[in-house]
């Protein structure tokens, strides 16, 4: 047989048949298009970490903080105050009314300053002897909203009362003794004084002693 050519895409040999003394072309054989090879290599991807922050932008954002800080700190305050406001128009209108109540409904009325709670309860009695919860929801409990607290109470014959629970009676005929209620928010302060000889509840800014 004659050596097959090393190059690819040449004429393809012919193959001598010894019986038959006939030469006869070899099949060809499947070329490989010619063009380049392409190297695929994985490629190392390294993990990346986010950045922390520098000092300086730290003393920015702190800087930012506390100027948001400023100018939302008199909002708050300027709120408790006008909370202790509110707050001190609804008491007014809640002794008063008690007041009236014990005169029309011949009934005694204790109501109990809690100073701790913030809050002011009222009991009711026919005889002023035996006293049980207020039905009625218009005199059961006033609440002071959030960031207003009593102070303290003067009531006459128990003195200044800063702590604990004061109670005050509302009688049908006469009414209840003279009392100061003291609110404050912050550093504002509003007085509440019951005058049993007219029935009539005034209020005056600041500390104001009986």
């Amino acid at each position: 047989f004659p050596a097959m050519p090393s190059c690819m895409g040449a004429k393809a040999p012919t193959l001598i048949n010894p019986l038959h003394n006939r030469a006869r072309p070899l099949p060809p054989q499947a070329t490989e298009p010619a063009g380049p090879r392409h190297c695929f290599h994985k490629q190392k991807h390294k993990p990346s970490f986010p950045k922390g922050f520098t000092l300086l932008e730290l003393l920015v954002v702190l800087i930012l903080l506390g100027v948001v800080l400023m100018a939302a700190l008199p909002r708050f305050t300027g709120t408790g105050e006008a909370y202790l406001k509110t707050d001190a128009s609804r008491v007014s209108s809640f002794l008063r009314f008690i007041s009236d109540a014990s005169a029309t409904r011949k009934v005694y009325y204790k109501v109990s300053f809690d100073i701790a709670a913030g809050e002011i309860r009222t009991e009711r009695s026919r005889d002023g002897a035996r006293y049980e919860p207020e039905s009625d929801p218009a005199v059961r409990r006033l609440k002071l909203r959030e960031g207003v607290s009593i102070e303290d109470i003067m009531v006459e014959g128990l003195g200044k009362v800063n702590a604990g629970t004061a109670e005050v009676v509302f009688a049908p005929v006469g009414g209840a003794g003279p009392f100061t209620l003291h609110l404050m928010a912050s550093e504002k302060k509003i007085s509440i004084a019951f005058n049993p000889y007219s029935g009539e509840v005034s209020l005056k800014d600041g500390y104001a002693a009986p």
